[in-house]
């Protein structure tokens, strides 16, 4: 185990996959958004001024993602927290398990049978009971992930900003952005589906054609 974890990225360590590319696809179509809409909201303009452009709303979204990274990983500790708290204070067996099968019941249904959630159900509570509980605060992983979700949005959008620094047409240039970004969406949604029951292909095309349809309501407007 120790070897296989030495061999595990920075990302890897503090994202599970599915948490790394959904982050990808958000940062894809938020960045689609802007590109799409760059030249109305600048007008004309330069392809070198677009591609600092690109870049500052790449890193303020990374930044932001962040920041939400952080806040949602307190919120759900504080849940967590809640819970346990919820069923020290109960005021019998009853009431504790009242209070974890509220909790639990949505998701364990599908799984078990009656008496096997029961089962689970005692079993949490008689973990609770015996847990000192702590103020929830942030912690130095939710940093390390925090950093981890950030850098990891802005490294892979950043080559959508590349056509702005090699082609000096700037509507050129955006309208290839565009495209490498919708082919990107379709690259990302593939790889994503591998991590769920859906079809590989079918996941690319949504997101590509969700991408394509962003970019012709652009042009239809006139960006």
């Amino acid at each position: 185990m120790g070897r296989a974890e030495e061999k595990r990225s920075f990302f890897g360590a503090y994202l599970d996959p599915s948490e790394s590319l959904s982050e990808i696809i958000f940062g894809l179509i938020m960045v689609l958004g802007f590109t799409s809409t760059a030249r109305l909201a600048l007008g004309e303009t330069s392809s070198q001024r677009l591609m600092w452009a690109v870049i500052g709303c790449n890193l303020a979204w990374g930044i932001v993602d962040g920041v939400m990274y952080i806040l949602g990983s307190v919120y759900e500790r504080s849940q967590r927290l809640r819970l346990a708290e919820a069923v020290q204070r109960a005021p019998d067996e009853q009431a504790a398990l009242d209070v974890v099968a509220g909790a639990l019941e949505e998701v364990l249904t599908p799984l078990m049978t009656e008496e096997q959630r029961t089962q689970v159900y005692h079993w949490v509570i008689a973990r609770v009971k015996g847990v000192t509980l702590r103020t929830v605060h942030i912690t130095q992983d939710d940093l390390y992930a925090a950093l981890a979700s950030g850098l990891l949005v802005f490294l892979t959008v950043l080559p959508v900003a590349l056509p702005f620094l090699l082609i000096d047409d700037a509507q050129r240039a955006l309208r290839i952005s565009n495209l490498l970004c919708v082919a990107l969406l379709f690259i990302v949604g593939y790889v994503w589906a591998g991590r769920t029951k859906m079809n590989r292909f079918v996941a690319g095309l949504l997101l590509l054609l969700l991408g394509l349809a962003m970019v012709a309501v652009t042009v239809a407007l006139g960006g």
